[in-house]
């Protein structure tokens, strides 16, 4: 039998919840966490263990009654759309420099800002319901350069 690598992740960081949970009782949790570090030690014998450090971005918990207590994403809301630009640049397979994209998307975006406001103030003050974006597509962590 060949030798192979054992491979690990080790989730690392804290999450702002809205309510006390009880110790001593377990907890379904549900992270979409970005990886930030990989460390490999030898076994001596030509594998290696390798650890993933994870930390979390977005947290649920399923509590036994079915309902879910959603944490608070830490993010900034730059953070979130650099973060979902740069997923849809990974998908559509683009090629052009990702540094360049986003900060030209990014003058787009303040050129168009005025606009923007504008009709948010607008749907603001037609009493509109405008429900914050909680539930971001599957985030791919934040893009290293």
């Amino acid at each position: 039998m060949e030798n192979e690598n054992t491979y690990f992740i080790k989730i690392q960081g804290k999450a702002n919840i809205p309510e006390r949970l009880e110790v001593d009782k377990n907890y379904h949790i549900a992270c979409d966490c970005s990886i930030t570090q990989e460390s490999k030690d030898s076994n001596e014998n030509g594998t290696y263990d390798i650890t993933f450090k994870a930390q979390p971005m977005t947290v649920e918990i399923l509590k036994n009654n079915g309902s879910i207590i959603k944490a608070k994403d830490p993010r900034k809301n730059s953070q979130k759309m650099r973060n979902y630009l740069w997923k849809i640049y990974t998908e559509e397979g683009y090629s052009e420099d990702f540094n360049l994209v986003y900060d030209t998307f990014a003058n787009e975006v303040i050129g168009m800002t005025p606009n923007i406001l504008r009709n948010v103030i607008k749907r603001l003050g037609g009493n509109e319901k405008i429900t914050p974006i909680t539930n971001y597509p599957e985030d791919i962590g934040t893009p290293t350069f």
